[in-house]
């Protein structure tokens, strides 16, 4: 069973050997858990917040919850490694940054700074995650 999950995520990565890392499969493996996670956590806080009566904050984060299960579904079905790395941190600097304009809840809206650093350097690697991490903070 486990054999045929890494078979259908190394048809997912596109290389121009058609040759699939382990580096690779694990990091669109991390990619998919991410979107699923971001999801599931986006949905709670969305409908929190709803309750709260903060409803422009909230659509704000279902729509947000509405793209990680869309970038879940675009890394499943798409053969290009590389879009969905870009992707998942052009949406998590977003989110970031819409939520730091809007300010969050009790100004937790900082906190979500704190996830992008690590998300960038992962996916996109050192050098091209620091490029990200510094546009953003040049958003900011």
């Amino acid at each position: 069973m486990q054999y045929k999950k890494n078979n259908k995520i190394k048809n997912i990565i596109s290389h121009p050997d058609n040759i699939a890392s382990e580096y690779d499969i694990e990091i669109v493996k991390s990619a998919r858990a991410f979107s699923l996670f971001a999801f599931a956590f986006l949905l709670f806080f969305a409908a929190k917040v709803l309750l709260s009566g903060l409803v422009n904050y909230a659509i704000i984060l279902f729509f947000f919850a509405l793209t990680s299960i869309t970038t879940y579904w675009f890394i499943g079905r798409k053969s290009n490694s590389v879009s969905h790395k870009y992707l998942m941190v052009i949406m998590m600097g977003a989110l970031s940054l819409v939520l730091l304009y809007h300010g969050g809840e009790d100004g937790s809206a900082p906190l979500w700074y704190l996830v992008f650093p690590p998300l960038a350097i992962f996916l996109l690697g050192i050098i091209r995650g620091l490029i990200a991490i510094i546009a953003l903070l040049s958003f900011s």
